[in-house]
Formats: C-alpha cells, structure tokens, sequence
C-alpha cells in the first residue's frame, strides 16, 4: 500500500469508470494511533496500522486501491454507489474495532467520504472532501457524552 502505486491505480480505476460510473473516496486516520506508539512502541504501532490495512484489503474489489498516506492516514478509492461506500466503511469500523479491541488498544478510525456519480470528477477535489469530512468526523466524537467507541464515524458520501 504506497502512495505512488496507488496514484496509478486510481487514475486507472477512474479511467474504467469513465463517465457516469459512481466512485466513492474515502479518507481515514487512526485515532490515538499516536498514544499506542508512545506507551507501547512503534512495533506495536506497526501491528494497528497492519491490521488497518489488512481489514481494509480483505474489503476491496476488483479495480478499487487503497494507499497509506502517511503516518497513520490511508485514502481509499471504491467504485461504488454512496449507500455502498457507507456500508464498506461501516463494515471497515466493525472489523477494525472488533481487531483493537481484541488487542486491548483504544485505537478507532475518523473515515470521511465523497462520492460522485461520475467518475470524470478531479482525485485531487474528492480527497479534499474527503479529507474536510474525516476531520468533521472526528470533531464530531470529541463533543461531550460521546465516548471512543460510540459509532457515527462517517461523515459524506
């Protein structure tokens, strides 16, 4: 999952789509990914961001790409509807959650998504509305009474 490749991919993907073909982006990053590596260390934090990227692998379909950003940040571009996009990201959540959990972390994912309906729309105008959603997102989980674990992670589509 690298960048580069995956630009590749994604001009590809959008390419197939053509015109009139639904994509979806998504932009996700790990919340408290930074409190893992500080009290556990950077090969614990290597383990989240695997299990991130595997959880999102096993979900992907055909042409569709995934690529870590940076740090603990991915962008994920799916040739799907927004009611499909929206269900990959809540079945992302699940699994994802399911995963920390089970490894005792407070670890969680902010996913922000835009959605065309036609796929001629610019990457770069989807992954900045993507990336404005992720943080909306994000925002919305820290208002009081909202715990980590409280669903409502996914703004747009």
């Amino acid at each position: 999952m690298n960048s580069s490749s995956t630009q590749i991919q994604a001009a590809a993907l959008l390419k197939q789509a053509g015109p009139m073909r639904p994509v979806a982006l998504l932009y996700a990053d790990l919340d408290r990914f930074k409190a893992v590596n500080d009290r556990w260390g950077h090969a614990r934090g290597d383990q989240v961001l695997q299990a991130f990227a595997d959880a999102l692998r096993q979900r992907l379909r055909g042409p569709e790409a995934a690529a870590r950003l940076g740090g603990d940040e991915f962008a994920v571009l799916l040739q799907r509807s927004p009611a499909q996009a929206r269900a990959f990201v809540q079945d992302l959540d699940r699994a994802f959650s399911q995963a920390m959990r089970q490894q005792g972390l407070p670890v969680s994912a902010s996913v922000g998504c835009s959605g065309s309906a036609d796929a001629a729309v610019p990457l770069a105008e989807l992954l900045r509305r993507s990336d404005r959603r992720m943080y909306q997102a994000k925002q919305r989980r820290k208002l009081p009474g909202r715990r980590a674990g409280d669903r409502g992670r996914l703004v747009g589509a």
